[in-house]
């Protein structure tokens, strides 16, 4: 998705959210989390995927670096580790980026954060294939089952047909799912080794290196600051917003999980697509169908299946 966070992520820092704030500050974010499909979608029209999240990253490693500094985290990581974190920045910042990316350029944005809805499913999965003493269950599999008919529903019957090439975005995205379900179940073990801001920070900054390198391969002229300010308003801000919201993400959401606890926390990511699909419909004029409705059930009720004890 389109959201650079982990639960666990600053739980070390000092900063601090009063309770009763904390729901509000979850909505908005869910919110700001849905509107980031559309603004993704913008950004793609205009710029290769890798010069975009080049510029979106380049935007929220310093926030993520000043944090690293002002919660104590600062400290020398294992040459070893550091190597686990590069192939983790590589796969959940670089490569999902351009999935994500060219995905929602080919597709709706609305049936993309539909689809990402299912990144649980795959994440529990990975989590098990990792963990053999967590076997699979039938819950789970019934889960899967009904979360992949919930995403076919898409995939068929989506209103949005008047894209580039809706079969091959929707299938990008999907794939940016699996992608991003390995993400983050493969970082899981790492957090015995580093704590959760210098994860976030250097996974994020491996991600944008491979990044920069990419963009260097493609076109060196996006590495130039002239060439962020030669883009369009509408594109510049997106960006803007894509590296700003990878911050506010991080924050909030954490600390929701430190005050709220997990389970209630989770609601909030549960209603980005549906915050997704309505600011599509605002801002960029898609169209809502009825079968957006059993295809978000029927993800839901998945991953519902796939999480129960």
């Amino acid at each position: 998705m389109v959201i650079q966070t982990n639960p666990d992520v600053i739980k070390d820092s000092e900063i601090s959210v009063n309770e009763e704030y904390t729901y509000g500050l979850l909505l908005l974010f869910s919110v700001l989390a849905g509107a980031t499909w559309p603004a993704g979608k913008i950004i793609a029209a205009s710029l290769s995927p890798f010069a975009a999240a080049f510029y979106r990253y380049s935007i929220a490693l310093p926030i993520f670096l000043i944090l690293m500094k002002t919660t104590g985290s600062w400290v020398s990581v294992n040459k070893r580790v550091h190597l686990k974190l590069a192939v983790l920045g590589f796969l959940g910042v670089t490569l999902y980026n351009f999935l994500f990316l060219e995905g929602v350029k080919n597709t709706a944005a609305s049936d993309a954060s539909l689809i990402f809805a299912a990144t649980p499913t795959f994440t529990i999965l990975l989590s098990n294939y990792i963990n053999p003493d967590d076997k699979i269950s039938k819950k789970k599999i019934v889960g899967v089952v009904t979360s992949l008919i919930g995403v076919s529903f898409i995939f068929l019957q989506s209103p949005n047909v008047e894209v580039t090439n809706r079969l091959l975005g929707n299938s990008l995205i999907l794939l940016s799912t699996i992608v991003m379900a390995s993400y983050t179940a493969f970082s899981k073990p790492l957090f015995k080794e580093v704590s959760p801001t210098q994860f976030s920070t250097l996974t994020i900054f491996y991600g944008w290196l491979f990044l920069g390198i990419l963009v260097l391969f493609e076109d060196v002229t996006y590495l130039s600051p002239q060439s962020f300010l030669k883009l369009t308003n509408e594109v510049r801000y997106s960006i803007i917003y894509l590296g700003l919201f990878i911050a506010y993400a991080t924050i909030v959401y954490a600390h929701g999980i430190k005050k709220i606890g997990p389970s209630r926390s989770a609601i909030f990511i549960n209603l980005i697509p549906i915050f997704g699909v309505l600011s599509s419909i605002i801002l960029l004029s898609e169209k809502f169908s009825l079968w957006y409705i059993p295809s978000f059930s029927l993800i839901m009720v998945g991953v519902y299946f796939i999480n129960r004890k």
